[in-house]
Order: structure tokens, then sequence, then C-alpha cells
């Protein structure tokens, strides 16, 4: 991806008629990731819509939230985020699903093989 490609794809329209994001990914405050100062124009901000996104899904900052994903490494992108976004009952399951369905304790760990009814 160069800077050309960025033009001529988003903001010249040729992307073949598919649509076509630009996200600015920062972590923090607009003033501290330079956004405020100028982006590309049409670019998201994503951390400006993933609350929105959580929220639909029942995942907001007045719960005590857990994040999980196959060790802990991934799971951390997302704490950090609602650290960011100012949540204060959030925390990190370490380990995550290898510990929950591998560790010694995993004839205790319910599993399931469904996915919850999401809006």
């Amino acid at each position: 991806m160069s800077p050309k490609w960025v033009k001529e794809t988003l903001l010249d329209g040729h992307n073949n008629g598919k649509p076509y994001l630009i996200v600015e990914a920062g972590w923090g405050p607009a003033e501290a990731t330079g956004y405020d100062k100028g982006h590309i124009p049409g670019a998201l901000r994503a951390l400006a819509y993933l609350a929105d996104i959580w929220a639909q899904q029942g995942i907001t900052k007045d719960k005590e939230v857990s994040f999980y994903c196959g060790t802990g490494w991934r799971s951390s992108l997302a704490w950090l985020a609602a650290y960011v976004m100012g949540w204060e009952r959030i925390k990190n399951y370490d380990g995550s699903w290898y510990y929950w369905s591998m560790g010694p304790e995993k004839a205790l760990n319910p599993v399931i093989d469904e996915y919850p009814n999401l809006p």
C-alpha cells in the first residue's frame, strides 16, 4: 500500500465499485495520537466505534468485563482498548481458552459449542 494507492482508491473512488474503509487505529485520545492535528480524509477512528459495536452485544463499561481468547494475548488488545476508553471494571483472562480447556481443572470447566443469540 502506498500513499498514491490510498489516494486513488479512497479519495478518488477507484476501487472497482467496492466499499473501502481506512481506519485510524491509534490508541488513546485524539490529541495523544495526533488525530486532532490531521488525518486522512474519510478515515474512521477505531476506538470511536468500538464501544458502539460492543454495546450492541451488551458489552458496556458499567459492567464487570473479562476478555479472553486462545491464550490471552489477543484479548489483551481488547483489554487495552477498554482501558484507553476509560473502562475501570475490566480484566484479561491470562491463559484464556488454553487454561480453561486444557488446564488441571478442565473436567470442572463447562464447554459449549454454540453461539449465543446476538442482536
